[in-house]
């Protein structure tokens, strides 16, 4: 009796840098792989296919983003270096100038772009401190709306035992 054919490994993840129809493409085929392979004789719990499926779009958002910001610190890191040499070299230009009105003039305006540099990129960064502090509200706030909902069912239930009790 011959063996059956292995299967090849399907990766747990997309590879770095694709395209957001095929990540999406990659979640669809692992929420079908898991459903396939998860089948029962009395289906899949709906809830329990939800928060499969959350769970499936918000580790491929995380691997996005992740991707995203891998690059974005490289471009911060340079970016500050570039401004650092700029204020350096305009600030040691301008001192060994003195007596120079025209090399003078040099040196302060390579201090004046390093710091406008250095300004623009201190701002990139703090603004990506906001949107992570936002992104970290939202889910708090996201959080209570979900524990305000899950105590106002329970709340409703009591209320319907209540109800059928009394008519009883």
């Amino acid at each position: 009796m011959a063996a059956p054919p292995n299967k090849p490994a399907k990766p747990s993840k997309p590879a770095p840098g694709v395209s957001p129809e095929e990540r999406a493409d990659f979640v669809v085929k692992r929420l079908e792989e898991f459903i396939r392979e998860k089948k029962s004789p009395e289906g899949m719990n709906f809830k329990h296919w939800q928060a499969l499926c959350k769970a499936e779009i918000a580790a491929a958002i995380a691997a996005a983003v992740k991707e995203q910001t891998r690059g974005d610190a490289a471009l911060k890191r340079v970016l500050f270096t570039g401004a650092a040499a700029l204020v350096t070299v305009g600030f040691w230009g301008a001192a060994v100038s003195v007596g120079r009105a025209d090399y003078m003039i040099a040196g302060i305006i390579c201090v004046i772009a390093g710091l406008v540099f250095m300004a623009v990129a201190a701002e990139w960064s703090l603004a990506g401190w906001r949107a992570r502090r936002r992104a970290r509200e939202r889910m708090e706030t996201l959080a209570r709306v979900g524990d305000l909902d899950k105590r106002l069912k329970a709340i409703e239930k009591e209320r319907e035992k209540e109800v059928e009790s009394a008519s009883k």
